[in-house]
């Protein structure tokens, strides 16, 4: 009885010190996490899009209610189907943007600043009149407009950049110049908004 008494015991130790490990690695992990979040509280509440019910407008926004510094966005257009067509435009830098802030482009007011240091229209598919929400038309060829790469430094200091629908470090986010062509450069001044729901963001 008592050696049953003693492996009992040791038994229920042993069950004991694994739900404390457990308990333990589940809390640090949950730290980790907690961590990450808090690190990228500001960077996740910045975003960019693009809208294609009215005509084709870009969205670049920060929810947060800290100003960011050095932002800047590419911009890619072009076709898929039977014509097919693809330009690749330098950076728009914003610069600054303050908190709660909506930046809209409309893509009639996007000019590149091409070698010659002249001035031209940004080159974008015609839209047809039928081409619906998703930019394809009848004849089944799809238009777009992208932002590709999309950098800014947030409150900390910290540099960031939204790319193939990931948020990565700077560092981690490697060489943007598969998105740049030599002097260009978008040009044109958006209408500002109010963020939406910026009262709750941190």
């Amino acid at each position: 009885m008592v050696a049953l008494a003693a492996i009992g015991g040791l038994w229920a130790q042993a069950v004991a010190s694994y739900w404390s490990q457990k308990t333990a690695k589940d809390q640090l992990s949950q730290s980790r996490d907690n961590s990450e979040q808090e690190v990228k509280g500001q960077a996740q509440l910045v975003s960019s899009w693009v809208d294609m019910r009215e005509g084709r407008q870009v969205h670049v926004m920060n929810r947060s209610r800290d100003p960011l510094s050095q932002v800047a966005f590419y911009v890619n257009s072009g076709s898929t189907g039977a014509a097919r067509a693809t330009h690749r435009y330098g950076v728009k830098l914003i610069g600054d943007l303050g908190p709660c802030v909506e930046l809209v482009y409309d893509e009639a007011d996007f000019r590149v600043l091409g070698s010659a240091g002249k001035s031209e229209k940004l080159k974008l598919p015609t839209l047809r009149p039928e081409l619906d929400v998703y930019g394809r038309d009848s004849f089944g060829i799809h238009t777009y407009l992208r932002v590709p790469w999309l950098n800014f430094t947030d409150r900390a200091g910290q540099i960031w950049v939204r790319k193939a629908g990931l948020l990565v470090t700077g560092a981690q986010a490697g060489d943007p110049s598969e998105f740049v062509r030599p002097n260009e450069m978008v040009l044109g001044e958006p209408a500002v908004r109010e963020a939406p729901g910026c009262e709750s963001s941190v």
